[in-house]
């Protein structure tokens, strides 16, 4: 995959990952996730998102939510998104 094509799809990726948040977490209240980075393989195959928890003492519980809706968050970018193939996501919280 070009390099243009996976930062395009990382901004992508990064504007509606958010909304997946939201729609995902309502429940965690005073529970803020943010983006820290994303990287997106040469093929363009996988995403790893990278993540961070405040508080700290949410992030083990966030990260075992993240991790049982990896799929579910690449079924909900590949909706969102224009193209027929959208990568797999794994989400790594620091």
């Amino acid at each position: 995959m070009k390099e243009r094509r996976r930062e395009r799809l990382a901004s992508f990726i990064r504007e509606e990952l958010p909304d997946f948040f939201k729609q995902e977490f309502d429940v965690l209240v005073n529970v803020l996730i943010s983006i820290l980075h994303i990287e997106i393989t040469e093929s363009g195959a996988r995403t790893d998102v990278f993540v961070s928890v405040f508080p700290d003492d949410h992030k083990e519980q966030v990260a075992k939510a993240l991790k049982m809706r990896e799929n579910k968050a690449a079924h909900f970018l590949r909706s969102r998104l224009r193209s027929k193939y959208a990568p797999a996501v794994r989400f790594h919280v620091r």
